[in-house]
Parts: C-alpha cells; structure tokens; sequence
C-alpha cells in the first residue's frame, strides 16, 4: 500500500511539472530575448519589470501585468523601433500561448 501512495504522489509530482513546463511554453524565452534588457531588476523601464513576472497567472495582479504586455505586443508598441525584433513566428506563438493563459485565468480567477 505505502508502494502505491508514493509511486501515486511521484507520478502527480511529474505531472505538476510537466503542466507548469506546458503552461511557460513560449513565455519566459521571449521575454528573456526581447524584454529583459530594458524591464529588470536595474533598468524598469516604465516601471515595469518581466523578470520578477510569474509564469503562472494565478491572481488578479499577475493578470493585469500579462494583459499589459499582451496590449503592448498586439499594438506594436513593444518591442519598440530599435530594439531586436522577434520573428514574425515568435511573435504570433508569443501572442498565441498569452492569449490562451489569459482566457484559461479569466474563467478560474473569476
């Protein structure tokens, strides 16, 4: 019996961090690429930094910040003129996989 409950809590163990590895997806390379440079710990630019930005969006606050960064992104205003700029790919699977996080915290935060 102790064999089974301990394989079970490995096996969710595995499972818990594969479903946060699928929920980071994209997420965390782009803004290491893209917005590190100009939103960490020493520049802030806009006062806002990515670097401190939990993956998952599991509060209301966590929700607001991703939604700024995908407004930003879906107007063009980021990365700005001058800066590195992903791909198109990039961009769109960046987009993508936000978009649906935030539809998925939308409905379990309320």
């Amino acid at each position: 019996m102790i064999r089974i409950g301990a394989f079970s809590f490995f096996v969710f163990a595995c499972v818990s961090d594969l479903a946060r590895a699928a929920t980071a997806g994209p997420l965390r390379p782009f803004l290491d690429t893209h917005c590190a440079e100009c939103h960490d710990a020493d520049t802030q630019k806009g006062k806002f930094r990515v670097d401190e930005l939990p993956l998952a969006i599991e509060s209301v606050e966590t929700a607001e910040k991703w939604q700024k960064i995908l407004n930003a992104m879906n107007s063009g205003e980021m990365p700005p003129e001058g800066e590195k700029q992903p791909t198109n790919a990039a961009k769109t699977d960046f987009l993508d996989h936000l978009s649906n996080l935030m539809v998925a915290a939308r409905k379990s935060l309320g």
